[in-house]
């Protein structure tokens, strides 16, 4: 409906003078306050909370962002994880006969510490994307929704000009036939 309605209002305002630019520029902050984009618009229906509402829910760009949250969390407790010591046990015929192996790893250096770091630094930039994400989509949203009532206000208004043109035609018409007007009037209206 968005496209229809910028179609239409875009062939309208192309045939127009550069009057009806002007005077739909004088009612631009008028269009700006909720209300009163609801009122002239006649989007009395979808408020912006509502469409910001609903993109937060419907966005699958969001839905993503939020899904990479848990698996960044699970990589930084792998990371806190300490490693597993390792444990052997053989059995030959011959002497000896049993063999027994323990294997315990140590990390030097700080790898452990540098591990967690990185995952903790993984969770902090994946929450920042989220919230990009979340004032990118508000952003669009906002632009989206404001575009649309000032092009249904646009189409309204260029609507009301164009019945006024018309009424002014049919009265220019209707002095003719009565014979108190010239053609050239009929013509120019």
């Amino acid at each position: 409906m968005l496209s229809l309605c910028l179609a239409i209002e875009s062939s309208l305002v192309t045939s127009r003078s550069v009057n009806v630019r002007a005077f739909g520029l004088l009612l631009f902050p008028l269009v700006l306050s909720s209300s009163a984009a609801a009122q002239v618009a006649g989007v009395g229906s979808l408020t912006l909370q509502a469409a910001i509402d609903r993109a937060m829910a419907a966005n699958a760009t969001i839905a993503a962002a939020r899904l990479r949250g848990p698996i960044n969390l699970a990589n930084l407790a792998v990371a806190r994880e300490r490693l597993n010591p390792e444990g052997s046990f053989e059995l030959e015929k011959e002497t000896p006969k049993e063999a027994y192996g323990v294997a315990v790893p140590l990390e030097l250096g700080g790898k452990r510490a540098k591990r967690i770091a990185v995952g903790e630094a993984t969770v902090r930039a994946g929450d920042a994307e989220l919230a990009a994400t979340v004032a990118q989509v508000r952003n669009d949203v906002r632009r989206a929704y404001f575009g649309q009532v000032l092009a249904e206000s646009r189409l309204m208004l260029l609507r009301e000009q164009r019945d006024l043109s018309m009424r002014a035609r049919d009265a220019a018409q209707a002095r003719f036939v009565a014979g108190s007007a010239p053609r050239l009037e009929v013509m120019l209206a």
